[in-house]
């Protein structure tokens, strides 16, 4: 099992999926006030989405209804937290780059019409 690791650098893959989930879900940040903590490992991500970025209040009705309107998009995401208001992003080490930015644009997509 080690070798398969080794020879199909599994563990490079998980940290670029990483890299690049990372770096894109911290601009949509940047971009989108309800979300307000990034956080992850590798391929696994998660965002908090909140009512507001200072009181960091949670907004599990917007969760609901982002994790809904992904999945109508053919993205599909794991709602979890405490107060029901964190989106999990667990990205399969197979997906390629461009893939998975078509998958995080959609995301920024849906987050974006759930919030109007």
């Amino acid at each position: 099992m080690l070798d398969i690791f080794e020879q199909e650098k599994i563990l490079d893959r998980a940290q670029q999926v990483g890299e690049q989930l990372q770096s894109r879900l911290r601009a949509m940040q940047a971009d989108l006030p309800i979300i307000g903590e990034v956080r992850g490992l590798g391929p696994m991500a998660a965002i908090e989405l909140v009512r507001d970025p200072h009181t960091r209040e949670p907004a599990p009705e917007v969760t609901d209804h982002v994790v809904a309107l992904a999945r109508e998009r053919g993205v599909l995401l794991i709602k979890a937290g405490l107060h029901g208001n964190v989106v999990r992003i667990l990205a399969p080490l197979v997906i390629d780059d461009a893939l998975l930015d078509h998958a995080l644009d959609t995301l920024a997509g849906v987050i974006a019409d759930a919030t109007k």
